[in-house]
């Protein structure tokens, strides 16, 4: 599956957030990555509609490896595109 966000979309909101699994009792760790969307998609203030991409974790250190490893990433192609 390929998730497409356009540059359009992205704000600089992102929150972590803990859930319980209510089969096991398992703690996960949901890393929300808002988007922009239109008010049309609003229904009230109390709704939880809101755009976003979400990264899920058993830990917030394995999600901080997978957010490191993109950034290092982006850094190697960066540096790339300086020395050509």
């Amino acid at each position: 599956m390929r998730i497409n966000v356009y540059n359009e979309e992205l704000t600089e909101r992102v929150e972590l957030k803990p859930k319980m699994a209510g089969n096991t009792g398992a703690e996960f760790y949901g890393l929300h990555f808002f988007l922009f969307s239109p008010d049309s998609l609003h229904h009230d203030g109390h709704d939880d509609d809101t755009s976003a991409v979400v990264l899920w974790g058993d830990t917030p250190e394995k999600l901080l490896k997978l957010l490191s490893l993109a950034t290092q990433e982006v850094q190697r192609f960066i540096e790339s595109k300086s020395s050509s």
